[in-house]
């Protein structure tokens, strides 16, 4: 998909990611955010309990239904994409 856009801004190879790359696996990221936040949750480490927070309301904004385009995370993941070397999972 990236390689028939080349030649394309980075914005709108951006946004196909979100659109159809990432939002086709919503619900594998709404389980790994979830996944993280009962992993940091449940950490000896002070450092790592204290995100557990965070990935949780990750996970709820993803099971929601909030655009991703509106999530910071999943835009960052999705601009990682165009820099990034083809074939790398999502």
């Amino acid at each position: 998909m990236i390689d028939e856009m080349s030649g394309q801004d980075d914005d709108a190879i951006t946004g196909a990611i979100l659109s159809d790359l990432l939002e086709k696996r919503r619900g594998v990221w709404t389980e790994r955010f979830l996944l993280m936040a009962l992993w940091a949750r449940a950490a000896k480490s002070k450092n790592e309990r204290r995100y557990w927070r965070d990935f949780l309301i990750l996970a709820h904004e993803l099971s929601a239904g909030r655009p991703l385009e509106d999530v910071p995370i999943m835009r960052d993941r999705s601009a990682h994409g165009v820099g990034g070397p083809v074939g790398t999972p999502f």
